[in-house]
């Protein structure tokens, strides 16, 4: 009697536990039915269309299995060739996850020590405060937790651009003008030049260029035929098209615009069946194991807070849950172009993306609505509206016309000077505008010169917010100068 008591008991936990547990019967079936993958069809041919991106592509990796693939809309806006899955993009950040996997790797085979300092492998490493550089260690650059600002990291390459774009040693070494905010592993803040600095550790300590490295063993091994760190390299590679004041334009391929010194952190061109080989790898799926089951569980939990509710993992990849539902992803910014890389361990499925606009606010929740349509749920619509870069061009319009208004104004007022030269009257006046010139001017000009937020742009500044940025100043200073031109010739006359 007790024993068919807990025998009912036990059979009523399982039933619950399945009706609870929807997602965990979904990850021991099949791959996702047919009515699935057109549910995720149809929802993202939607998105692109109605968000007006240019074009783009994305498949879905199951059990090292490509189960779904597509391409959406054109290449490039002139010739209007056709995306494909085999259209390659800039992966942008994406690249860090393998530059991640890479430095596993040479861990699992005793070459480095995630937990050793970084001056074990770079003996002159270090950051302004050398004291607090001794203690940083392989661990905390992958953990995004160097104790650097993203912002001053990344614009130290300004110092001597033209011997740091194109050398990442030279870049690694203009790391020693950048300050430290925090101490080695405090806590995560983005950290692009901390993928640059392992780059260079993989260098060091294979004797092998990091490029050639990539390649040989991780890319040829996992058939990746058509990665590379050149645009150049595949047949069809997708033009990339970025904002300028407010308006679409075709930009330089991702790879010149950053250099050869920023190839570790955001390098790499791909298309997502590549990705999808790459994808299964960390998730142990695939033809051939890359690293190995304990590796890939310890390096994908997160440790330190990444923000959003997301923490940043020793594999590249940042853990967050959607739909309560643990998931591992990477979002890759470019020049021009937007890409996406999320993993369902649970479901063991990957999902890539590649964009052909530089239009972050898009694949991000594209990629989680197609996570939702896997869950069984339904996705949420994406509504980019005015992304953050064409805002700014909007901006930096605006900024352009002030200062031409403004140095208008000064010619007219010059040209009424000369013609009826007059005793300096409302003396208060011209201080007040001066001063108010002067205000304008040499904040503007200690951005320029002092402040280079990206590792791009002119001086780390979008060129449309540049070219702003430089009206003002000009006629800021213009006014300035005028201005002190007249009190001068006010008290020379008294």
């Amino acid at each position: 009697m007790i024993r068919q008591r807990i025998q009912k008991l036990t059979a009523l936990v399982v039933l619950l536990c399945a009706a609870l547990l929807p997602s965990a019967a979904i990850a021991q079936g099949a791959a996702p039915d047919g009515e699935t993958l057109e549910r995720i069809e149809d929802y993202v041919a939607e998105q692109f269309r109605s968000n007006g991106i240019i074009g783009g592509s994305y498949a879905i990796v199951r059990d090292g299995e490509v189960v779904a693939a597509a391409g959406l809309g054109v290449a490039d806006l002139e010739t209007e060739e056709p995306v494909t899955p085999e259209t390659v993009y800039a992966t942008a950040s994406v690249t860090k996850v393998f530059t991640a996997a890479a430095i596993l790797k040479l861990a699992e085979e005793g070459t480095i020590d995630l937990d050793a300092p970084v001056r074990t492998y770079i003996p002159w490493f270090t950051y302004k405060d050398r004291e607090r550089s001794e203690n940083v260690t392989i661990r905390h650059l992958l953990l995004h937790a160097a104790g650097v600002s993203r912002f001053e990291a990344d614009g130290s390459i300004f110092r001597e651009e033209k011997n740091n774009r194109d050398s990442l040693e030279n870049a690694v070494r203009a790391l020693g003008t950048v300050s430290m905010t925090d101490d080695p592993g405090e806590r995560g803040a983005y950290c692009n030049s901390c993928y640059n600095v392992l780059g260079l550790v993989i260098e060091h300590a294979t004797g092998a260029d990091y490029e050639q490295y990539m390649k040989d063993i991780w890319f040829i091994p996992l058939g990746m035929e058509a990665t590379s760190f050149d645009s150049a390299h595949a047949a069809h590679t997708a033009s990339e098209y970025h904002w300028m004041f407010g308006m679409k334009r075709k930009s330089a391929p991702n790879h010149v615009v950053f250099g050869a010194s920023q190839n570790p952190e955001g390098g790499i061109y791909s298309n997502v069946l590549d990705l999808s080989r790459f994808l299964a790898a960390m998730m142990g799926d695939g033809e051939r194991p890359m690293l190995s089951a304990e590796t890939l569980s310890r390096s994908q939990q997160g440790e330190i807070d990444a923000g959003d509710d997301a923490e940043y993992t020793l594999s590249g990849f940042e853990e967050k849950r959607i739909r309560g539902t643990r998931v591992l992803y990477k979002a890759g910014d470019g020049i021009g172009s937007t890409a996406y890389a999320l993993m369902i361990p649970e479901l063991r499925i990957g999902i890539s993306i590649l964009v052909g606009d530089s239009v972050p606010e898009f694949a991000a929740p594209l990629a989680e609505g197609m996570a939702a349509i896997l869950l069984g749920e339904t996705p949420d619509d994406v509504r980019v509206g005015v992304t953050f870069w064409r805002l700014l061009g909007f901006v930096s319009l605006g900024l352009v016309i002030i200062g031409l208004v403004l140095l208008l104004l000064l010619a007219s007022s010059i040209v009424k000077r000369l013609r009826s030269p007059k005793p300096l009257k409302r003396k208060w006046r011209v201080i007040v505008r001066t001063a108010l010139s002067a205000a304008f001017a040499l904040p503007v000009a200690w951005l320029l010169i002092a402040v280079h937020p990206t590792q791009i742009g002119f001086y780390g500044y979008p060129h449309d917010f540049a070219i702003g940025l430089l009206s003002v100043l000009t006629a800021c200073g213009l006014w300035t100068v005028f201005g002190l031109a007249q009190l001068a010739a006010g008290k020379g006359a008294r």
